[in-house]
């Protein structure tokens, strides 16, 4: 997994405070507040240090457990399943290119390639973390289902169709606008 992501390799050597933990996973801090009066316990899980709610590996371990639905955590050097999808990119026909944020197209080897993106299917809406969903590939339906990052997943349902962009990282964020009404553009 990468930095932004969540997972307890990351920062298993020190505590982190409790908003960069919101920041990196996107979750907000009252959401993040919530599960920590729930789940947590101070001075195991969580210490306070200066006005500031830091929390300790465990904790981050236990939040990460619970935000990601119990998914297991995967080291940088194991396959993802973004990375699988990179390597079978012969039978899938990339929708709209989309520039970088510089206007170019990222650059891999010295070509330039357009990033990919597909057209991806709602398959679960996360309550405790709204700014993920799990989505299917629409042309694809045999590969696993990917994390989406969404501006607010509070309109999306099960079953709605959106463009998606892989970013370099390996996670996947959406294009365009949220839905404005639930179930419905």
């Amino acid at each position: 997994m990468t930095k932004e992501t969540i997972g307890p390799a990351e920062n298993a050597a020190r505590p982190i405070s409790e908003q960069d933990f919101a920041e990196r996973t996107g979750i907000t801090r009252d959401t993040l507040r919530e599960l920590r009066k729930e789940l947590l316990e101070e001075g195991t899980h969580w210490q306070k240090s200066h006005r500031v709610i830091m929390l300790t590996p465990a904790g981050q371990a236990v939040l990460a457990t619970v935000l990601i639905d119990e998914v297991p955590v995967e080291s940088p050097a194991e396959k993802t399943p973004a990375d699988s999808l990179c390597e079978s990119t012969a039978s899938v026909v990339p929708v709209d290119p989309v520039k970088a944020v510089d206007g170019e197209p990222s650059s891999v080897d010295g070509e330039k390639k357009p990033p990919l993106t597909l057209s991806l299917r709602v398959a679960r809406v996360f309550d405790k973390n709204p700014k993920w969903l799990t989505a299917e590939i629409v042309d694809q339906p045999e590969h696993d289902p990917v994390r989406v990052r969404v501006r607010s997943n509070e309109n999306f349902v099960r079953g709605m169709t959106f463009k998606a962009q892989l970013q370099n990282n390996g996670t996947w964020s959406m294009l365009g606008r949220c839905p404005r009404y639930r179930g419905k553009w």
